[in-house]
């Protein structure tokens, strides 16, 4: 019996001091109070023996720099350097103008390379103009530069316009646009002004802006003439339901096309109607009979002249 009770009460003892260890909450041991905090390390820390503040932490220098950013001097360094952008008119802003309007580029500056370009230009300057036989001296050393017919097109002065979305079918405009073809720009402009056509009033809005490219540009409008126009379509169509009788419906597609327009000079019309002569009058006449001598075949079955 005695060894019993002493048995149950050393159990007793020892589930005591388990339930009191871990009553105790872990958060003790590592537990960081404002007495921790100061200079001097306080008996009874854990770490109060092995460590010693030796400078500002990060999250000082961070505190005191902000501290030092709200002061009412730097706040208003800041709103100075902030620039207030509805007082600013960017209608009239150089950067604004110059992204929403760049500044045109000539064909030979686009398409050539350097050398090329300059070889273009000293041929243009020349009283003859560009000839693919002519030699051109550039540099003291002297070349040949060869060129296509659609190259020289190409690089003829010229405007190329692109109108705006218009409500209408191609069968149309194409209708209005043959009568524009080969006509001085400002005669275009007065009949598209006087025709009772819808899609005028956008062609004419287009032949318009031509006026300002070409100054831009550093061409004579009145030396302007429609090389080329034509229609195409657009691929958005605006379609809606059409009502028929009996509980039917069908469906419309409302087209819309586009006009493009290449304005060039008249100088370059007759240098070209020039070049077509030379190619027509210098062909070999054709004949019927070559003007070759008569040549004999021994067993030929064909009558010898």
């Amino acid at each position: 019996m005695f060894a019993r009770a002493v048995q149950s009460n050393l159990k007793a003892l020892v589930a005591g001091q388990r339930q009191s260890v871990s009553s105790i909450p872990v958060a003790r041991y590592m537990h960081t109070s404002l007495m921790l905090r100061k200079e001097e390390p306080v008996g009874g820390s854990l770490f109060g023996n092995f460590t010693k503040q030796t400078g500002a932490s990060r999250l000082d220098t961070l505190v005191s720099a902000a501290d030092e950013g709200n002061t009412p001097a730097a706040a208003d360094a800041e709103d100075a350097a902030v620039p207030d952008y509805r007082k600013i008119d960017f209608s009239k802003d150089p950067e604004v103008l110059a992204h929403n309007y760049p500044t045109p580029k000539k064909a030979p500056e686009l398409l050539l390379s350097d050398l090329k370009q300059r070889l273009y230009d000293a041929a243009m300057s020349s009283p003859g103009g560009y000839d693919k036989n002519t030699p051109i001296e550039l540099d003291g050393k002297k070349y040949i530069l060869h060129l296509t017919k659609q190259e020289q097109e190409l690089l003829e002065p010229s405007v190329y316009l692109r109108s705006y979305r218009i409500k209408g079918t191609a069968k149309k405009g194409t209708i209005f646009t043959r009568v524009l073809r080969n006509m001085d720009l400002k005669q275009a402009i007065n009949q598209c002004h006087f025709s009772p056509k819808r899609i005028s009033r956008d062609v004419e809005e287009m032949l318009l802006r031509g006026l300002d490219e070409a100054k831009r540009l550093d061409l004579d409008p009145n030396d302007l003439y429609i090389n080329q126009i034509w229609v195409g379509k657009e691929p958005y169509t605006q379609k809606r339901l059409d009502c028929k009788g009996r509980g039917k419906t069908g469906l419309i597609e409302h087209k819309n096309i586009h006009v493009r327009v290449i304005l060039k000079t008249k100088e370059s019309r007759q240098k070209f109607l020039e070049a077509k002569k030379e190619r027509v009058f210098g062909r070999k006449v054709w004949q019927q009979h070559h003007n070759t001598p008569i040549q004999v075949y021994r067993g030929s079955s064909q009558y010898q002249w």
